[in-house]
């Protein structure tokens, strides 16, 4: 911002602050020492104005007068001397002489060389005096002669101890005068430096003065944009002191908590923001959740409510005392945020377990009745037939496969919605995966008119690694679609082998009816069959293309399109490839081997589906022993051996897999024996579970003849992973024909005509006594999974005897009692009135020829 601090006052405002508490001691020291100057100064000048060179001087003079008044005593004509004025003229001039020689002010004086002979021939002229003046006057007036020619000498000697004391005193005056000058210019120098010294400290006080100004008026800036943010805060923001009571209490925080900030100040912050016993509430400095980040608590507002908060407090120390910001928020609408995400969650986790466990129902459900159907179909190929007969057997076929087919893409596209699909990954060649291809859609391209073509590399193809069923798939796919919108036509497959990028590339085209370039995109989307000419063309779901493209993008490849309106469309698919490193063919699948007949148990409890396996079983030549589930399974594999098991997965009570994990725990005669899986789930995850539990290969219902061909050689692939079901929604139709007559003709014709009537008349008489004995256990309480498994028994029967509404209403009921911890009121009541329908219908058959 344009009032930010300058960086340069800012760091030169430290160096500044340091000169200054360097520079205090020095003007400290200044100070002292123009104070000791000062004294000197003043001492010197007072010595100077008391000092006794005066005195001395006047006292030198004043020795030379009295000894000039007692010169004059002496000088007296005879006659006219006063011997005590002589006396006193003599004894003044002594005391001035003792005075002088022994005084201190006079000792530099008289010991000087020039002063020191001068007064020693005073002192022995006062020393040969002395006896005079006090011995008798007539010796006194006697020795005066002598003593006035002895007496100028002594003038002079003391004229000449005057002029050294002159001297003497004089130069003591220029020495005292040169030490107060020296004295006087030192003080002089010491107040410039001191003077000097304090202009450099009023400097640099009104520099500090300044900044201090320049950094107070930014810090008022920046205090006054702190409020501005703290009292335009969304969160609530609350300042205490150490001891935890309010300095500061935004508007956010009035908003939140109701509490005013006037009644705020001063007052316990966690006595206001939470409720009494809360851990918050007891922590009365509010350190508890210091430096800890955000944390969430429980608040109160001022009106008793408490509400969710999001609680974050930071420590600080200023002059001496703790101060902690307290920010919290009400975070009533992001946990309900949360909740409604978890919920949205939730629901999203439920509806994909829903469209599992449809696929898995669907799975199950929808290829059970056309397991029954196909295999009826497999067993008509081996009786003798008429020409209409085969025409109907074919017919039947046809529509048994279409149905297939639908189911299969439908199955494909929710997989792969839901990223359950996988790829196995195994040696396959190119080639032959073409040619098979080609071979499998030829009769279906002739009854359109059409002519298949491939073309091959010279010398095939290396065998490479990859899905060859999911290949298959996308091929089949890619040319079925070609054989639907080309009539009288030409269809060509063409393979290049693995370029020097590795990469494997398929083309299908045709000369068909085209595709418009604005369609061309649209057409690998789900559910899509662009226009009403398409639909007329051929019928379909429209997954097949949609299922091409994601099928190809998740083996990493590429799928594109090319078409012309009118002349055709060309399909490329371009994937990347890797060479097998076993340079060998898998065996080729038996189409009809010859096996020795084998002892083989079939576990199924759905009595149809019995029935089918052991007719195609004992068509085959093998010996069939049913067990109705898994405890009747083991109690018949314990007693003697079998050669083969053929296991269903989804029975009541003991499925197939903890079946098949007690005979092989069990140790038994069977406990070696092959095993095989029948089951409509077949994800890899199902698959790795059976192959664990010990068996050895899963067939994918409806099973057809040559897959249990297949099986008991023992040559048999896996079957491919089918998707799991979506729910039971779309089999639970309510518009669903009472009867399926082409369900009814299946199961007749496999079974025959003695056997379907006696199976009906007891699938009708069970039906009968099972609804009948699950009212009964409805009134008394039943538990929902015991129910939904007695309601999915009577549901398979009634799907292989073509009674589709009942099929419908009782795949209802089971889910209801599958997804639910209690049965609903009435559960069966939407059932009667469809099984009074069908029971009627079934019971009209007994007339007709099945």
């Amino acid at each position: 911002m344009s009032d930010a601090s300058d960086p340069s006052s800012g760091s030169s405002l430290p160096n500044r602050k340091r000169w200054a508490a360097l520079s205090a001691p020095f003007i400290v020291l200044c100070l002292a020492a123009l104070v000791l100057l000062t004294v000197d100064a003043a001492r010197q000048i007072q010595g100077l104005a008391t000092a006794n060179s005066d005195n001395g001087q006047w006292s030198l003079a004043q020795m030379e007068v009295e000894f000039g008044s007692l010169q004059a005593e002496l000088d007296k004509p005879e006659g006219y001397t006063d011997p005590e004025a002589l006396r006193l003229a003599f004894d003044i001039f002594y005391s001035r002489y003792q005075t002088i020689s022994r005084g201190a002010l006079y000792a530099d004086i008289v010991n000087t060389p020039t002063a020191e002979g001068p007064m020693r021939t005073v002192r022995e002229f006062l020393q040969d005096t002395v006896p005079l003046i006090d011995g008798p006057e007539e010796n006194l007036l006697a020795a005066l002669p002598e003593l006035r020619v002895r007496a100028e000498p002594v003038r002079l000697a003391i004229r000449e101890v005057s002029l050294s004391g002159v001297r003497a005193f004089s130069a003591a005056s220029d020495t005292q005068r040169r030490k107060v000058m020296n004295s006087l210019v030192r003080l002089s120098g010491m107040a410039l430096i001191l003077v000097l010294a304090l202009a450099l400290g009023v400097v640099a006080l009104w520099q500090l003065m300044h900044v201090a100004r320049d950094q107070a008026q930014r810090r008022a800036r920046a205090n006054h944009r702190l409020e501005a943010v703290v009292s335009t805060a969304l969160d609530g923001i609350v300042v205490t002191d150490g001891a935890g009571r309010i300095l500061q209490f935004n508007g956010a925080a009035e908003c939140i908590s109701g509490h005013g900030r006037d009644l705020t100040l001063g007052r316990p912050a966690s006595e206001l923001l939470f409720p009494p016993g809360s851990p918050e509430a007891r922590d009365l400095t509010l350190s508890r959740h210091a430096g800890r980040g955000r944390v969430r608590c429980e608040g109160l507002r001022a009106d008793g409510t408490r509400y969710p908060m999001e609680l974050s407090v930071t420590e600080t120390e200023h002059e001496g005392d703790m101060l902690r910001a307290v920010y919290f928020r009400d975070i009533t609408r992001d946990i309900s945020a949360e909740e409604e995400l978890v919920e949205a969650r939730d629901k999203a986790v439920e509806g994909e377990k829903a469209k599992a466990h449809f696929i898995a129902i669907m799975s199950h459900e929808m290829r059970t009745p056309l397991n029954g159907m196909i295999g009826a179909l497999e067993l008509l190929t081996e009786t003798e037939l008429n020409r209409d007969q085969r025409e109907y057997l074919q017919i039947l076929r046809r529509a048994g496969d279409v149905l297939l087919q639908h189911v299969n893409d439908v199955l494909d596209h929710t997989r792969l919605e839901t990223g359950r699909f996988s790829f196995a990954r195994a040696p396959f060649d190119p080639v032959e995966l073409a040619r098979e291809v080609v071979d499998v859609l030829r009769p279906t391209a002739a009854a359109r008119g059409n002519m298949l073509q491939v073309s091959l590399p010279e010398g095939g193809c290396p065998l490479m690694m990859g899905d060859p069923t999911r290949l298959r798939q996308v091929l089949v796919n890619l040319m079925g679609n070609a054989i639907k919108f080309t009539e009288n036509g030409e269809i060509h497959l063409t393979l290049d082998c693995p370029d020097r990028t590795g990469t494997l590339h398929f083309e299908v085209a045709d000369n068909g009816i085209g595709i418009a370039e604005d369609q061309q995109e649209r057409i690998f989307e789900d559910f899509v069959t662009l226009d009403s000419s398409y639909m007329r063309a051929a019928e379909g779901t429209g997954l097949g293309l949609g299922i091409v493209r994601r099928l190809v993008n998740a083996m990493g490849g590429e799928v594109s399109v090319e078409s012309t309106p009118g002349m055709g469309t060309r399909f490329s698919v371009a994937l990347p490839a890797e060479r097998a490193p076993l340079q060998a063919l898998p065996p080729a699948l038996v189409q009809n081997p010859q096996m020795a007949p084998s002892r083989i148990l079939v576990v199924e409890d759905n009595p149809v589906n019995r029935l089918v396996a052991n007719a195609m079983l004992r068509k085959m030549g093998h010996t069939v022993i049913e067990a109705r589930d898994g405890a009747e399974g083991l109690k018949i594999a314990a007693e003697e051996p079998f050669d083969l098991v053929l296991m269903d997965i989804s029975m009541p009570g003991l499925d197939g897999v903890e079946t098949t994990r007690r005979l092989r725990a069990g140790g038994g005669p069977n406990a070696e024996t092959p095993i095989v899986a029948l089951t409509a789930h077949a994800l890899p995850a199902d698959i790795a579970r059976f192959r664990e539990a010990g068996m050895k290969v899963t067939l994918t219902k409806p099973i057809t003849w040559r897959a249990l061909t297949e099986a008991i050689a023992g040559i048999a692939p896996v079957a491919a992973p089918l998707p799991e079901a979506q729910g039971a929604e779309d089999m639970g139709r309510r518009d669903a024909p009472v009867l399926d007559d082409v369900a009814l003709d299946a199961a007749a014709t496999t079974l025959g005509a003695e056997l379907f009537a006696s199976l009906r008349d007891r699938f009708v008489s069970e039906t009968e006594d099972g609804l009948r004995e699950l009212a009964k256990e409805m009134r008394a309480g039943i538990d929902p999974t015991r129910y939904a498994e007695k309601v999915h028994r009577i549901a398979g029967s009634a799907a292989v005897f073509g009674a589709s509404a009942l099929h419908a209403a009782l795949r209802v009921e089971e889910e209801r009692a599958r997804s639910s911890e209690t049965l609903p009121v009435g559960s069966l009541d939407a059932v009667m009135p469809v099984w009074q329908a069908t029971r009627r219908a079934l019971l009209e058959l007994e007339t007709q020829a099945p």
